[in-house]
């Protein structure tokens, strides 16, 4: 992903209102789950991700794939 494009993207998504986590796959497969609006933070073009126990993770836009929604548990069908 682009520095412009993971900029627009977070910016997107952190501002739904009412706000939605999400996550972040990254190229190698692992995914970073977005929990509060502002845990993300651009600077430059790296992002800073702060967790939920004041963790800190810096990552590069080239790293990302992709940012999608959780799923949510939908109802129950039969088959």
């Amino acid at each position: 992903m682009t520095p412009a494009g993971l900029r627009r993207a977070l910016r997107a998504f952190a501002a739904r209102r009412p706000f939605q986590s999400f996550l972040i796959e990254f190229h190698s497969g692992d995914r970073l789950r977005v929990n509060h609006p502002e845990a993300a933070t651009i600077l430059g073009d790296v992002v800073v991700y702060k967790s939920p126990r004041n963790q800190y993770r810096v990552f590069d836009s080239t790293s990302v794939c992709q940012l999608l929604d959780i799923e949510s548990p939908g109802p129950a069908t039969d088959g």
